[in-house]
Order: structure tokens, then C-alpha cells, then sequence
């Protein structure tokens, strides 16, 4: 079975996906291959966690809260005068997409919440002639100790 994160990364790619208007979405460390102008723009999903166990039960058998972070970095090229128009469309694409948990395929998620847009640069962007902009969700699930694929709360 997957890990929890993956579960998550890969229910946030595929509802990316559904909703449309990239030219590419991938899990994040795609980006270390690569991709050609037309994939603009993109979309790149990670997933990192913090667990908290609940309870006094001994380690092992009590239940561990995940507090999962969500980062989907949106990139674009556009021209300098409307790419702050082009990343606050993607931007809001991302936010709409992923307001309800229950669209995504990995359980019940607790707290699901948008928390903030990075903005790009503005030397990386002149440097790279590509902006980047990261949208961050963040949610808790529940799954036993020692089970990091096992959502508690299907």
C-alpha cells in the first residue's frame, strides 16, 4: 500500500487534471526531468506531513494525527505585463479545484483549509523568464501508528 502522502498527491494530480487548463501536472520532483514550453503551464503536487499521537496508549497502538501540507506550485510564461493576471487564474483554478476534500480520492481529511499563495520572485522570473507561484492547503488525517498507508477514516 502507498503511503498517505502519496495517496494525497496522487488525488490532487488526478483532480488537477479533471479540472483542466494546465498543460501539465505531475507530482512535484517531475520537474527534476524536465519539460518543454508547450507543457505550460504547469502544475507540480507535493505532500509533506507532522504526525502528533493521540492518547496514553503504549507507542504503537494509538493513533497517530497527520498534519498534512499541500503545495501546488503553478508556473506560467507569459508576458511580463499579464503574468500577474495568468498566476492569479491558475492561482484561483488550484483554490476553487481543491476547496472540498471530498472531491479527491483519499478519505475523509479533517481541518481541510486553503492557508496561502507564495508569489514568484520577481529576479528569479526576470533570470528564468518563467514565474512560479505556490498555492498551500493544509488538512489532518488520522491513520494507527506504525500504518503510514491506512487513513483511519475511509
Amino acid at each position: 500500500m502507498s503511503h498517505i502522502r502519496t495517496t494525497v498527491r496522487n488525488a490532487v494530480v488526478e483532480r488537477l487534471r479533471d479540472v483542466g487548463g494546465f498543460g501539465l501536472v505531475e507530482p512535484a520532483l517531475r520537474i527534476l526531468r524536465g519539460f518543454q514550453d508547450d507543457h505550460y503551464p504547469v502544475a507540480f503536487v507535493s505532500v509533506s506531513d507532522a504526525g502528533t499521537p493521540v492518547g496514553r496508549n503504549p507507542p504503537g497502538s494509538r493513533p497517530l494525527q497527520r498534519s498534512l501540507t499541500v503545495t501546488v506550485s503553478i508556473g506560467s510564461i507569459d508576458d511580463p505585463e499579464r503574468l500577474d493576471e495568468t498566476l492569479d487564474a491558475l492561482a484561483a483554478k488550484v483554490e476553487i479545484a481543491l476547496s472540498d476534500p471530498t472531491t479527491m480520492t483519499f478519505g475523509k481529511v479533517l481541518d481541510w483549509s486553503y492557508v496561502a499563495t507564495e508569489w514568484p520572485d520577481p529576479a528569479t522570473v526576470e533570470e528564468y523568464g518563467f514565474a512560479v507561484a505556490k498555492v498551500v492547503f493544509r488538512g489532518t488525517v488520522t491513520t494507527p501508528e506504525g500504518q503510514p498507508s491506512v487513513n483511519q477514516h475511509q
